[in-house]
């Protein structure tokens, strides 16, 4: 019983004497093990960037209208952080207010207008240049579409992100 006792009063003792330590160190192995399974478990997220700019390089504002014959210049960002090189392209449709967008093949009720490809290493920005020209047939308030498509190497053909932009401008007769 004696024994117990004094064994008892020196882990009190010791716990009295030591715990700020004893708390530090504990602190210390905690941390340590969560920032080692960050490390360990960690994947970078996987994302493409993707963006419409005015002839200024900015995002926006667009021209409010225009008359059929005169040229839209405007560009597109495609920010590749995939974690490997992709294959993009760009499809350029124009719609109106009835242009639906499908999940699977991209805008519904539209008329193509043109497309851009580039291969894009990871980490890296390919910017694309356009001079959109609207014709006589395109007259009226209009939808401009701008989708962004990727490479699929396992069936070698492109499908569609989900990621589409557009704008809105009135097509004037001259």
């Amino acid at each position: 019983m004696i024994i117990m006792e004094r064994a008892r009063r020196a882990i009190g003792r010791a716990i009295n004497e030591h715990f700020v330590e004893t708390l530090v160190i504990a602190a210390l192995v905690i941390i340590s093990a969560m920032i080692a399974i960050h490390l360990v478990t960690y994947t970078p997220e996987r994302y493409t960037g993707f963006g419409v700019l005015n002839e200024q390089k900015e995002p926006g504002p667009f021209p409010v209208n225009m008359t059929f014959g005169e040229v839209l210049p405007v560009y597109t960002d495609v920010l590749n952080r995939e974690g490997k090189t992709m294959q993009y392209m760009v499809r350029v449709v124009i719609g109106d207010s009835i242009s639906a967008v499908d999940p699977v093949t991209g805008v519904v009720g539209g008329v193509f207008l043109e497309c851009h490809e580039a291969i894009v290493m990871d980490g890296q920005t390919w910017e694309q240049a356009m001079s959109l020209r609207f014709n006589n047939t395109l007259i009226g308030n209009k939808k401009i579409f701008f989708e962004l498509w990727m490479l699929d190497t396992a069936t070698a053909a492109y499908r569609f992100t989900r990621q589409v932009l557009h704008v809105w401008i009135e097509i004037l007769e001259p």
